[in-house]
């Protein structure tokens, strides 16, 4: 990011929305299912912050988790195929391993690698220091969660040879036999794009396994079955059009087989898919496009400061009023200062605070977020402020900032 801070906390809106991707893919078609807004503000640009790519993800303790868990399971799958061994068990993985460090150096580099993929990202300072700090705790749990899906990763022995293919300045080579790690599947004819986490072709079996941190969801299954779609389509790599036999799914102490597809099958999902698609395209086609609020899914989404239909639906009456030491959303109005630490405020809007309740703002340093301090009269969105409870006895609710807790204000 180029932008100073001071821009990033002041609420930006796109100049320009952004159309639906060149080549669709499953998290972009969910997401867009799920809320076309939510999309849109997540992948359009924002010059004035000087980002042309997106906005900033929001960082989460159990989001570096899950990553760090398929980066080091997918560096130490790559290393097995690269090694010859064909799982954990073969002889050879305890050198391949020595070469890496030994297991928990590969997970603590995979932590390291994602941690520093937000660097420049000012949502995720406090919660990268916070689980720097814990590193020593958060990789022994880690490490035992990659053990338990490297556990069920067999792979074939050998690769066979195959003539290169050049394709936009890259070397595509078919898999014809063998194990092959982060296959981008990418089908001439078929506008769509997805990554398997392995594939594995010999005689007898024509595998695809993913690779899963969390618990077990229905939208992981329908993954798995678009990327057999694409395996079969996909004619760089799969140049003899094989259906995969077996689809895996590899979860921390759990695996989950699904039915490989027949013929009529994968042509049943390709027109599902296609439609699908053209749904969500026209959809980006409204300016901006629609937002469909969902209590339980909004409060996750990382660009709701923006989204003014967010903001109308939580001010609804019929919310049930918050209760203390949950976290919450608010818009409040500044008031004048109380303390170091604190200030008078009046709320806009929020999760269960009706409008008009007067309140108190609690920052451990009110220059995380402006550098020139809080201004009376300023209007602030709080995204995950705990609600505590009043102080002095006050009848007053209290919202504090903790380590996930981000402040933006509007123009």
């Amino acid at each position: 990011m180029n932008a100073d801070l001071t821009d990033f906390w002041l609420i930006h809106l796109p100049e320009s929305w952004p159309q639906a991707p060149k080549r669709m893919s499953v998290s972009a078609l969910l997401s867009l299912e799920q809320c076309p807004r939510q999309w849109a503000l997540t992948h359009a640009p924002y010059p004035e912050l000087g980002l042309q790519h997106g906005y900033p993800r929001t960082m989460t303790p159990a989001a570096v988790k899950g990553e760090t868990v398929h980066r080091a399971v997918q560096t130490i799958a790559r290393g097995l195929v690269r090694g010859g061994a064909n799982s954990v068990a073969d002889p050879k993985t305890v050198a391949i391993l020595r070469g890496m460090g030994g297991l928990t150096r590969a997970v603590a580099t995979a932590l390291d690698t994602v941690l520093d993929s937000y660097a420049s990202n000012p949502r995720s300072q406090r919660v990268a220091d916070g689980m720097r700090k814990d590193a020593n705790l958060v990789v022994p749990v880690l490490r035992q969660q990659v053990q338990a899906i490297m556990s069920g990763v067999c792979l074939s022995r050998h690769e066979s040879c195959a003539p290169l293919i050049r394709e936009s300045g890259r070397d595509v080579t078919p898999l014809i036999a063998g194990s092959r790690t982060e296959v981008r599947l990418r089908p001439p004819e078929f506008p769509w794009i997805g990554v398997a986490d392995l594939i594995n072709v010999d005689a007898d079996r024509c595998e695809i396994v993913d690779y899963k941190a969390g618990s077990p969801a229905s939208s992981h299954e329908f993954q798995i079955l678009v990327y057999a779609l694409l395996w079969s389509l996909d004619t760089r790599l799969n140049q003899s059009a094989r259906m995969a036999s077996c689809l895996r799914l590899l979860y921390p102490g759990r695996e989950i087989v699904i039915d490989a597809p027949d013929e009529h099958h994968l042509r049943d999902l390709q027109d599902e898919i296609s439609d699908r698609a053209d749904s969500v395209g026209r959809a980006l086609e409204s300016t901006p496009p629609p937002a469909e609020y969902s209590k339980d899914y909004c409060s996750y989404c990382a660009v709701r400061h923006m989204c003014d239909d967010y903001w109308t639906a939580i001010a609804e009456p019929t919310a049930p009023p918050a209760e203390p030491s949950r976290y919450i959303d608010a818009e409040l109005v500044v008031g004048g200062r109380r303390g170091p630490s604190s200030w008078d405020a009046g709320i806009e809007r929020a999760i269960g605070i009706p409008g008009g309740s007067p309140a108190v703002l609690l920052l451990s340093s009110d220059a995380q977020y402006f550098p020139d301090g809080l201004q009376e009269g300023q209007t602030c969105r709080l995204l995950a402020f705990r609600l505590d409870q009043p102080l002095d006895g006050a009848e007053l609710p209290v919202l504090s900032c903790g380590r996930s807790s981000e402040m933006f204000r509007l123009r």
